[in-house]
């Protein structure tokens, strides 16, 4: 993808996002491009191809802001971009490789699409209007008689198990309340990595601005044998 994009444009930079998502976990690479795309440039194209139905029937879609430009799968990737834009249909087979793939086209339609669009490419040249692009089912956590019923969304490159509970989440139960994991139980919330010894857990409020459990200088995965997905329970002092 990137030799097809600078065979286009030599002159752009490109910056891969992240390569941890997990195979075909649409909404793990929703969550990790929510909490990055705010921090970039205006102008800059994002990429998006976490694509189970590569080849398929699936529509690709451009969603075209004021400041930013999002390709991605018609699967519901795009739904945690917090922007108002219209959405075309990539269709325009003149800006695809001549030859298509039906196993990678992130090279052979993503890849050249981005480069032209990096070039100033109107995206109302790629096709029609949409008006219907798929959505993610709501990832938050559930309410249920003063708990929240979290869960991992997101396992970090340290090992940081981070949540969907936000920390406006957190705040609407007060302060009196314990961070569960497995058998694990944590005393609420510390400030920073470091506020426990080295090896000990931890939670915190982390720079995406969820709840996160983690060891000091180490991984909570390994520790706790967590991953996206495990469940994670916050609870008020004195329920049972």
């Amino acid at each position: 993808m990137h030799g097809v994009i600078l065979g286009t444009n030599p002159q752009v930079q490109v910056v891969d996002l992240c390569h941890q998502v997990l195979p075909q976990n649409v909404s793990q690479a929703a969550f990790l491009l929510r909490s990055a795309y705010p921090y970039f440039p205006t102008g800059t194209i994002f990429v998006a191809v976490v694509d189970p139905g590569v080849g398929s029937g699936r529509r690709i879609l451009c969603l075209a802001t004021p400041r930013y430009r999002f390709l991605a799968p018609d699967n519901g990737l795009l739904s945690l971009v917090e922007a108002p834009g219209q959405w075309i249909q990539v269709a325009n087979r003149r800006y695809f490789l001549d030859v298509v793939s039906h196993t990678f086209q992130g090279r052979d339609i993503f890849a050249p699409v981005a480069a032209h669009l990096s070039l100033g490419l109107d995206p109302a040249e790629l096709g029609p209007i949409v008006n219907d692009p798929q959505r993610l089912p709501a990832n938050v956590p559930q309410r249920i008689r003063g708990e929240l019923r979290a869960q991992v969304v997101h396992v970090d490159h340290f090992g940081n198990l981070i949540t969907n509970a936000s920390a406006a989440d957190l705040a609407a139960l007060g302060s009196n309340y314990t961070i569960s994991i497995g058998q694990v139980e944590l005393p609420g919330l510390h400030q920073t990595y470091t506020s426990v010894p080295p090896g000990e857990l931890v939670a915190l409020i982390g720079s995406s601005g969820q709840l996160e459990v983690a060891v000091s200088s180490g991984s909570a995965s390994q520790r706790l044998g967590a991953g996206v997905g495990t469940a994670v329970l916050i609870r008020l002092r004195g329920r049972c």
